[in-house]
């Protein structure tokens, strides 16, 4: 049985760090047209931004930072992705990767401002990396069953600093 659940451990790592690591190893290799693809985002993103002059801003200051803001993606995707797949500090590898997928998350699928097909497909991405951060959030919270006599005790002990495994 022990074989069974190191075996399953080591294929559920191997399963959740591929995407991270493929898409790391992807960005690399097509710098230049993940470059752009980042700039559009934060195009599309300003115009979708037209009720806050603030919010517009914002992403207006972070066109210049793109290749810093794709080498910190690459960076926690590929660290975040190592750490989980070879299970040493899989907990900050996890924390890594849900760091990573908030922003990618609601940036780049926005299926709120879409319509049709287009936003049937970001709605099934947008759901998809949501059901990966479930999953991430819930291996680094730990699998504490929530019963009724369990809410009003603290899921982590924070009192305590966070050992990463």
């Amino acid at each position: 049985m022990k074989r069974i659940h190191i075996f399953i451990a080591t294929i559920s790592r191997f399963f959740v760090s591929s995407v991270f690591l493929v898409g790391a190893v992807k960005n690399i290799l097509n710098w230049h047209e993940t470059e752009k693809e980042i700039m559009d985002l934060l195009f599309d993103w300003q115009s979708y931004a037209s009720f806050s002059e603030n919010l517009r801003d914002v992403f207006s200051f972070l066109i210049p930072w793109t290749p810093l803001l794709q080498v910190l993606s690459i960076l926690l995707m590929f660290v975040g992705g190592i750490l989980v797949l070879w299970g040493v500090k899989k907990r900050l590898g996890m924390i890594l990767l849900i760091v990573f997928l908030i922003p990618v998350t609601i940036l780049c699928h926005p299926f709120w401002f879409m319509d049709g097909s287009i936003r049937d497909l970001q709605a099934v991405m947008f759901l998809k990396n949501l059901s990966i951060l479930g999953c991430l959030m819930q291996q680094v919270v730990g699998d504490q069953e929530i019963r009724v006599e369990n809410v009003n005790r603290p899921i982590m002990n924070l009192s305590r600093p966070i050992e990463f495994e």
